[in-house]
């Protein structure tokens, strides 16, 4: 282990941009942030849009070819990835000066290093979800190729902490994993508390998706403890050992109250080896999603996580199977090379066949004891933005290992390469600064830097040729260069010139896709790869699976055609899909099985379908796009039938399209292998007879009777308005009957934006009416209150409405008050819509007030007023087979009949409302069903059937993306019977969200209840101010507009017992507790006066009143029993520690209390250097020859 290296300045270049200058269009404003290799900027484009312009700290004449290499690394990295939790690069290039900019878009919101120490550590819950979203990131970048190699905190912006969402920044140390040299060679650089043991000691093995896991882990640790795993500020050398003896602090000791699940899981991402290390960051992401809902359940597994459950052939490389003939070849010319003959070969291939599988075959396996200098570059897409970058890769690899070899061997080279850069190749001293090292008596890195214009391809080429034939005629050397469809003019021209003859000594090899940028001549050979013979593949495919029957991998071969193509690439990330999907598995007797799903829902990673597509002549090409706006599946003569191509034409590209499984065939059906083949295909279709092909599609499907969802979009296309319109709203109506309510909802307002795009008739208003009233019915259960609301208030305006068509936007009206929890205009726009008169009253509106009116009394605590109404309006909807009305009123009238003491007929109601939600398989009434059971559970205090029903609403609502009302009260009655079990924190995390999903939702549903359930976590927790504070809110919420009795009641009782622990005056805590009881009677509420007169009881005794306390508390001893609750009261289950004597719930907190004030509420504020490392770069020990 070496000293690092550290940064230095450019002279004569500022570190910072002037404030009002201009880059590449872009405004500059301030500096946004500084770290070890670039200056990030705020900036402004010419539409006054805000940017990050992220500048090099140094100019490219200052560093070197192997420092401009990673910058590149950082640009193409970027471009290469879209996820919403990476950024989007929107431009780059170099400055007058030299140095490299980039263009990114600025992502709002908080550091989460500067989060941890605004917050202290988080709770459990938190910090999985986070980590969870960034093993999300990792994943889609590991999939990609690209690994981070420097995450951090300072590296991780919040931009959502309740969702949560995150952006992964700074790709600055990524490494584009594709070549088969590029993830080995190269310094050790990162921050050195996130780095894994493996980059401290030059591992093969240092640059692998397993070192951004270890970083992960590390920001888990600390999210979790506001520490880190080892010592802060311990010596580089000292803390490399540290690491690899695995001897960290354990996350028990760090933060004691981590649970069992979170530690193991921790400890496993942070293991010393990384073959013991938890692998993938797909399976992570998805192991966070479940130790989450572990914790809310309550489930404690103490199973620790095995590093991989992936099968090693999964995880490990890639079994070489087949192409035996051109390995001969490729090794032949390696013996060519080591007889001092030059040679030049082009690997042509598809992406995905391994062309640089086989290089790292041959070139790091050779076989008879060849062991040539290897020098290997890497063309890239960013085009001219460094000319001879895969040149400059090459030698600054080739100066390493010249420097590394030693004995007599390593002087000899040295030497010969020394003369020739001292000579006719020191042109390249300008290109590659490293290569000074080779010069004579040179020991330091060499004067000057990188030239990144201004050099003609002749003289490069000259000089180049002069260094290899040099070299080359001491000892057999390699120059791959891969992707060569990449290169810019310069390498090109340099290629072309060495290809033509090559030195002696010499292998020039070169990777391409088809068609290959040199022509076979002179000593360039061409040797192209094909698809694995079919017999190959299934090789292939029972190795990667871990050994299969035959049978079961042709049935795999079948339900994925794309496994069947013979491209190594695919087979082996749709297999690992397949795997972290979880849709292959291993019965008893280890036999594969394969998923049902697999046949329906599997779509293969995009960057597969991109490759297939590739390969396809223009013409095919063309058929299919026309074929793919028809849908996944078509009927070949429908295309033909279209005028617009010849049958052969037609059949032709069919043929293709199956030789490719991009398609299969089955007489005159076809069927797209995926969504995402049939997606890519239509998104390229841009013609300028667009409408007219629309309009032929839209009528040769209307003759097959085609659903509307089908037809909608071709109408559209073809700009037939109103039609388009019409079909839309009847889409809308089929995909509401099917159960689909976003399709729904999407359907119905593109009917309503489409009509008002025309001009008012009766046709139209009548069809403008239908179709947003159809949509506020679904809007109202996804969250579309407040644009609702605006279509209302614009539909409301149109002149002529008829009455009938007045009330229907009237009883729209009071769903969509009802369900942002604006109960008060509910009702009235309800009871105005029952006083209407019978003959103008259209019966599907009155139905729509009728439930409207029992729902607002049941969300507003009015339990007892509520029953009967509720049974009159589910009544009705049964008369009327309104069965999705009908469930929903049966599932309120199970929480009013439970909290007004009606247990049996409320677990009835509950039943009823799950049976008709199962019936309908509709994912909104489903995750309704969850709902009504836990708020009877609640109101029943069985607490563990109220975690239980929570924790599979949340995991419901996650999985079907259900928003609205539904996504705030999942979260706020989970933090609420968390609350119940004990789990404060926990609790607390729940109902914060739910407050701000609610406030960003412009929902006040909930909202009272959030407030009182938070005040009493604060009073259980002795935090007092901020359970005055909450409570106080409530109540005012509950009082103002909302009325809800149950929680002004659940206020009033917290802030009585509040006043009397505080040592209030008897008379104001009797004011509040009589209020508290008062108004829970008046609204039939048994179950709430359960714990209000426990409280109340209990703070009239803490005055020293105990004869106004005793008939309270008996009054509630007698209700508990008449009610027939097995666990009740106010206070929460008793969480002891380890050697903790049992206590009574009351004695416990109480004394917890004692503590916590005790010691101080608030968590210690982290150091400021444990959230700030600088990321350093250290080089490597010398090779040895």
């Amino acid at each position: 282990m070496v000293s690092p290296v550290l940064e230095k300045d450019a002279p004569g270049v500022p570190a910072a941009l002037v404030p009002g200058s201009t880059v590449g269009g872009y405004v500059i404003e301030d500096v946004l942030s500084c770290g070890g290799f670039g200056v990030v900027h705020r900036a402004r484009d010419g539409a006054q849009r805000p940017v990050a312009i992220k500048v090099s700290k140094h100019s490219a004449r200052s560093i070197t070819a192997q420092e401009l290499v990673w910058q590149q690394n950082e640009i193409e990295a970027l471009t290469r990835l879209r996820h919403p939790a990476l950024v989007e690069v929107l431009g780059y290039g170099f400055l007058e000066d030299g140095r490299l900019y980039l263009v990114m878009e600025l992502v709002p919101g908080e550091v989460l290093g500067q989060y941890l120490q605004r917050r202290g550590p988080l709770e459990a819950l938190e910090a999985l979800q986070l980590a969870r979203r960034i093993a999300e990131a990792l994943a889609w970048c590991h999939e990609a190729k690209v690994l981070h190699l420097d995450l951090k905190p300072a590296n991780i912006i919040i931009t959502d902490a309740v969702e949560p969402q995150v952006k992964v920044l700074d790709f600055g140390l990524a490494r584009l994993s594709g070549g088969f040299l590029s993830p080995r060679g190269g310094p050790v650089a990162g921050t050195l508390s996130y780095l894994a043991p493996e980059c401290f000691f030059g591992a093969e093995d240092r640059f692998s998706e397993k070192v951004d896991l270890y970083a992960l882990g590390t920001l888990l640790y600390e999210m979790l403890s506001l520490r880190q795993p080892f010592p802060g500020g311990t010596p580089y050398a000292e803390l490399g050992r540290l690491k690899r003896a695995g001897a960290m602090t354990p996350l028990e000791e760090a933060c004691p109250r981590v649970p069992p699940a979170v530690a193991a899981l921790v400890r496993s991402l942070l293991e010393p080896g990384p073959e013991q290390r938890f692998g993938g960051a797909a399976r992570l992401a998805i192991r966070l999603q479940a130790v989450y809902f572990d914790l809310l359940n309550g489930r404690v597994r103490h199973r620790e996580p095995v590093a991989s459950p992936v099968p090693a052939h999964l995880e490990a490389e890639v079994p070489f199977v087949g192409r035996q003939r051109e390995r001969t070849l490729l090794q032949e010319a390696l013996e060519a090379t080591a007889a001092h003959q030059g040679r030049a070969l082009m690997l042509v291939g598809e992406a995905g066949l391994g062309k640089s599988r086989l290089l790292s075959e041959v070139l790091l396996r050779p076989e008879g004891g060849l062991c040539p200098l290897v020098g290997s570059g890497r063309c890239r897409q960013l085009g001219e933005l460094v000319p001879y970058s895969p040149l400059r890769e090459a030698l600054g690899q080739l100066v390493e290992r010249m420097t590394g070899l030693r004995g007599g061997l390593g002087a000899r080279v040295r030497g010969a390469a020394g003369g020739a850069l001292a000579g006719e190749a020191q042109e390249l001293r300008r290109l590659v600064p490293e290569l000074s090292r080779l010069l004579p008596g040179q020991e330091g890195p060499g004067g000057g830097g990188a030239l990144v214009q201004g050099l003609e391809p002749e003289r490069v080429g000259r000089a180049l040729a002069h260094l290899l034939a040099a070299v080359g005629a001491v000892h057999p050397l390699v120059l791959a260069l891969e992707d060569v469809h990449w290169p810019d003019e310069g390498t090109l021209a340099v290629l072309s010139r060495l290809a033509a003859a090559p030195p002696p000594g010499v292998l020039l090899l070169c990777t391409a896709r088809p068609p290959p940028p040199l022509a076979s001549r002179g000593a360039l050979r061409m040797l192209t790869l094909h698809p694995l013979s079919p017999e190959e593949n299934e090789q292939l495919l029972v190795t990667l699976v871990g050994g299969a029957a035959p049978g079961v991998v042709r049935t795999l071969m079948q339900w994925v055609p794309f496994l069947a193509t013979g491209n190594p690439l695919a087979s082996v990330r749709i297999l690992q899909d397949l795997q972290h999907g979880g849709y292959l598995s291993r019965d008893a007797e280890g036999r594969l099985r394969l998923s049902e799903r697999l046949r329906t829902e599997y779509r293969p990673p995009e960057a597969v379908s991109t490759v297939m597509g590739r390969t396809l002549e223009e013409p095919v090409r063309r058929v299919l796009r026309v074929a793919a706006l028809i849908g996944r599946r078509f009927l070949g003569s429908d295309v033909a039938a279209l005028g617009l191509f010849t049958p052969g034409e037609v059949r032709e590209a069919l043929a293709a399209a199956e030789a490719h499984r991009l398609c299969s065939s089955s007489g005159d059906a076809c069927t797209f292998a995926s969504d995402t083949v049939r997606e890519r295909l239509a998104a390229h279709e841009a013609r300028e007879d667009a409408a007219d092909i629309h309009r032929r599609i839209g009528e040769r499907l209307r003759l097959r009777h085609a659903p509307p969802a089908t037809l909608g979009p071709h109408w559209e296309k073809a700009g037939e308005t109103m039609r388009a319109a019409s079909t839309y709203v009847e889409a809308g109506l089929e995909a509401e009957r099917l159960l689909e309510p976003i399709a729904a909802s999407q359907h119905l307002r593109k009917a309503y934006t489409l009509l008002l795009t025309l001009p008012g008739t009766p046709a139209r208003d009548a069809l403008l009416v239908k179709a947003l009233c159809e949509r506020v019915r679904v809007g109202c259960l996804l969250g579309q209150g407040p644009e609702l609301l605006q279509f209302l208030e614009h539909c409301g305006t149109l002149p002529g409405l008829t009455p009938a068509q007045t009330l229907l936007l009237n009883s729209a009206y009071a769903r969509v008050y009802y369900a942002q929890g604006d109960f008060a205009r509910a009702l009235a726009l309800s009871h105005q819509c029952l006083a209407s008169p019978g003959q103008e009253a259209p019966r599907a509106a009155l139905c729509v007030a009728k439930h409207i009116v029992g729902r607002a009394l049941c969300s507003t605590g009015r339990f007892g007023q509520a029953v009967p109404v509720l049974e009159e309006a589910v009544a009705l909807a049964a008369e009327l087979g309104e069965v999705v009305e009908q469930a929903h009123s049966e599932g309120l009238l199970a929480i009013a009949r439970a909290h007004a003491g009606q247990s049996r007929l409320a677990r009835e109601s509950v039943a009823a409302a799950s049976r008709m939600a199962l019936r309908l398989g509709n994912p909104v009434r489903m995750a309704a069903s969850l709902f009504y059971a836990a708020v009877v559970a609640e109101a029943e205090c069985r607490w563990d059937e109220g975690v239980k029903r929570t924790t599979e609403m949340l995991a419901y609502i996650e999985a079907n993306a259900i928003t609205g009302v539904y996504q705030c009260v999942a979260r706020l009655f989970a933090g609420r019977q968390q609350f119940h079990v004990g789990q404060l924190g926990r609790a607390r995390h729940l109902i914060h969200q739910a407050l701000e999903v609610m406030r960003r939702q412009e929902v006040r549903y909930g909202q009272p209840c959030a407030h009182a359930f938070l005040g009493d976590v604060e009073f259980v927790a002795g935090r007092f101010a901020e359970a005055r504070r909450a409570y106080t809110q409530g109540l005012a919420l509950a009082n103002d507009g909302a009325q809800d009795e149950h929680a002004a009641a659940l206020c009033l009782s917290g802030l009585a017992h509040l006043e009397a622990l505080e040592g209030g005056a008897v008379a104001r805590v009797r004011t509040l507790g009589d209020e508290a009881l008062a108004r829970l009677r008046a609204s039939g509420n048994l179950s709430g006066l359960v714990p209000a007169l426990q409280r109340y009881a209990e703070a009239l005794e803490a005055l020293g009143d105990a004869g106004g306390a005793a008939p309270l508390a008996e009054e509630g001893r007698q209700l508990v029993a008449r009610l027939g609750f097995t666990e009740s009261g106010f206070w929460p289950r008793v969480v002891p520690g380890p050697g903790e004597a049992p206590l009574t719930p009351q004695a416990f907190w109480r004394l917890n209390r004692e503590r916590a004030q005790a010691a101080g509420a608030s968590a210690p504020p982290g150091e400021a250097g444990d959230f700030d490392d600088e990321t350093v770069v250290r080089p490597l020990a010398p090779e040895k020859s």
